[in-house]
């Protein structure tokens, strides 16, 4: 590939992903629990200085390892503390996780397949929208990929007739980037960094009758390699608090998130197939002819390619099925599988675009491209007919999405219909990507006021809050973090008037729902006023000095 036609891919990727993962990204205020969360925890530790225990409210919290709050630090030192510093990290290593899937592509022999992979990988639901989420999800799955990747390299830089060779010439650089993303991979998430790697590695191995070249990646190397990067924190951390790191990090949240329903995140079986499909939209059916792909090549292994397709197989698989195990689950477990099926995609998709293949697998592939734009004209159809039984942030947008559902639906039939083949795969990267600018211009201000807790702030502190305890009853728990995050101070989750913990005498804030009744849950706390903001009561009450 000349260098003139890899600056112009490299472009194309910054300008998709730069919509796609950066622009408006701190427009929006936090959501959810997690978001402002990680921020506050982030926070504190940007203030303290006390990069070693994180901490939430002056807590130790040991739910996920170190390595999202110190790099979101970073990006509170750079940009000062925000929602788009808070977001940063998650967007830039999104851009990480797509380059890693652009060399990949772009090794495999067509350089237009490097390109398509990532663009793939950037106009994906799950991926653009946990791009722009300050959780753990993106850090932890881009850390994965560049680790998949490095093995990938390792595996195949060499022709077949040389891979016995492959230990005396690997190159000691990619043997250190895989060993130094696991570990890093362990920072952001904990053992489960090294386990999904491992299966995956073993079930290619296996699958491809290549079990010699296990020694090939140096695994007691790598152990020092891992060792070296982990154990300074999780040494350092046990050191300054004790047996309570290890029971609430490795038991709570990773033995006892995996094999029990403690956290209450139980989904079928099936849920994460479910996810794939409705996470990788519009792109979920090209998998469809992937499958086929791999099972036609089984049995005819000649050159690389059908080895490299059972690899990301194995890549794509592996997080799927160990999750579909986990009694928690959650969309973003899955998140680690989805480079590899960007990679899996544009390898069809680059086989339909040349004509290549067999004729039975161009044939399906075009069923596909068919079948996918009827898929896209049946959802705008649902959405628009059955959209306004639905209780959700876009409601008043429903009618516009079913629209620009039904258009390009219609428009893909009819490009595919006269075998405008560059011009439909176009038209897709072109369309997703307009819907997330349309979406962060019209969409953003709608969930902001009605799921982010920044205007309920704003409110408070009009209402008269100047640090008074605050407390929630009966709501979201999002609200709690929420207010935490954005006055600074933690907003406590109560079931009864007895928790309500603060000095007699001293005035304390509710925020509870529209529909509650003081009289049947005060009996010591007196109510000073009450005021409304949305669907939220919010009472400003005095505890009573009498016992």
């Amino acid at each position: 590939m000349g260098l003139r036609t890899e600056i112009v891919h490299f472009l194309i990727i910054f300008l998709v992903a730069s919509i796609q993962f950066f622009i408006s990204l701190g427009d929006l205020g936090l959501v959810g629990p997690d978001e402002p969360r990680y921020a506050q925890i982030s926070k504190e530790m940007f203030i303290s200085k006390d990069f070693i225990t994180p901490k939430l409210f002056g807590q130790p919290w040991f739910e996920k390892p170190i390595l999202h709050y110190w790099s979101t630090a970073v990006a509170y030192w750079v940009f000062g503390v925000n929602e788009f510093s808070a977001r940063l990290v998650s967007a830039v290593t999104a851009l990480l996780g797509v380059f890693c899937v652009y060399f990949i592509g772009r090794h495999r022999g067509r350089p237009r397949e490097g390109l398509v992979a990532a663009l793939v990988l950037s106009t994906s639901i799950l991926y653009f929208s946990l791009a722009r989420a300050a959780t753990i999800d993106m850090l932890f799955s881009s850390v994965l990929t560049l680790a998949w990747t490095s093995l990938f390299f390792i595996l195949f830089n060499q022709s077949e007739t040389k891979n016995k060779k492959l230990e005396k010439q690997n190159n000691p650089l990619l043997i250190f980037s895989l060993y130094f993303s696991l570990g890093l991979a362990v920072l952001a998430k904990g053992p489960v960094g090294l386990v999904l790697p491992f299966i995956s590695l073993v079930l290619y191995l296996r699958l491809g009758k290549r079990v010699n070249l296990f020694w090939t990646f140096k695994p007691l190397m790598g152990l020092v390699y891992v060792l070296a990067t982990v154990l300074p924190w999780y040494v350092l951390c046990f050191y300054s608090n004790g047996w309570v790191f290890v029971e609430e990090f490795l038991i709570q949240h990773n033995f006892e998130r995996f094999f029990t329903d403690r956290y209450e995140h139980t989904q079928p079986f099936w849920f994460f197939l479910a996810v794939v499909l409705i996470g990788f939209f519009p792109w979920s059916l090209q998998l469809i002819p992937a499958g086929k792909k791999l099972l036609v090549n089984t049995f005819r292994r000649v050159g690389q390619e059908p080895y490299q397709n059972l690899y990301l197989w194995s890549w794509f698989l592996t997080p799927v099925i160990f999750f579909s195990f986990s009694q928690s689950k959650l969309p973003g477990y899955i998140l680690p599988a989805m480079p590899a099926a960007a990679l899996l995609i544009a390898n069809v998709v680059e086989d339909w675009l040349d004509c290549r293949g067999t004729s039975n697998i161009k044939v399906k592939l075009r069923d596909v491209f068919f079948y996918q734009g009827l898929v896209i004209i049946a959802v705008g159809v649902i959405l628009g007919w059955g959209g306004v039984n639905l209780n959700v942030p876009l409601m008043d947008f429903i009618p516009e999405i079913a629209g620009v559902l039904l258009v390009t639906g219609f428009m893909a039939i009819l490009l595919f219909w006269f075998n405008f083949r560059k011009m439909l795969l176009t038209y897709y990267f072109f369309v997703v990507t307009l819907s997330v600018l349309w979406t962060t211009h019209h969409v953003y201000p709608q969930v902001d006021a009605s799921e982010s807790t920044r205007r309920l702030a704003g409110f408070l502190k009009q209402d008269g809050y100047i640090n008074q305890p605050i407390f929630v009853f009966g709501i979201s728990r999002r609200i709690a973090y929420g207010l935490g995050y954005y006055l600074n101070r933690e907003s406590k989750i109560i079931y009864a008037e007895n928790e309500m913990l603060f000095e007699a005498g001293t005035e304390a804030f509710l925020i509870t729902s529209s529909n509650f009744v003081p009289d049947k849950f005060f009996s010591k706390i007196k109510v000073q006023n009450k005021t409304g903001f949305q669907n939220q009561s919010i009472f400003k009450v005095v505890k009573s000095n009498v016992k």
